[in-house]
């Protein structure tokens, strides 16, 4: 039987609130500890921020330091959304580069392995053989810091390698 597994993330839309304040919240550092919050003075949009910012806390996105909401945070949710985002919006490399991933994951972290090649596709990667990922965005750097942020270094490797189109059919 082939059972066809679900995505262990959903992303909700670009434009959406939550996806706007998280990238806020992503670019004033809240993706490396925690930041203040500071809520907008305009109603209308104090009250948008609000309610973007109780969904993201409320699923798992973000997260205050304690019961006053001062100090928010991303959670681990939250950074792979983050870094996703920010992916999606990188430049491109030069038609002669390319940003290669390669994993060697052990079959005892098969999930990891799953949500490894499920965020990948999400990032716009397309698979070469099932280890082995390439993209023409310029993430080497991201994806890198974002690895060793979650601990995975050890198991996957990010290059920026030179492409030769003479070679490609």
């Amino acid at each position: 039987m082939n059972k066809k597994h679900a995505n262990p993330f959903t992303f909700f839309r670009p434009a959406s609130g939550p996806a706007i304040v998280l990238d806020m919240l992503g670019n004033k550092g809240a993706a490396d500890g925690w930041i203040a919050v500071s809520v907008p003075k305009d109603k209308r949009i104090h009250r948008k921020f609000s309610e973007s910012l109780h969904f993201l806390v409320k699923n798992h996105y973000a997260g205050f330091k304690d019961e006053k909401n001062t100090e928010i945070t991303l959670l681990p949710k939250g950074k792979i959304v983050y870094v996703r985002t920010k992916i999606l919006r990188s430049g491109l490399l030069s038609e002669d580069k390319a940003c290669l991933v390669v994993f060697d994951i052990p079959e005892s972290k098969r999930k990891l392995r799953r949500f490894l090649r499920i965020f990948l596709n999400e990032c716009g990667f397309i698979p070469i053989q099932k280890s082995v990922w390439i993209s023409q965005f310029d993430v080497t750097k991201i994806l890198s810091d974002f690895f060793a942020v979650l601990d995975f270094e050890e198991y996957i490797t990010v290059f920026t390698i030179l492409v030769d189109k003479n070679r490609v059919n």
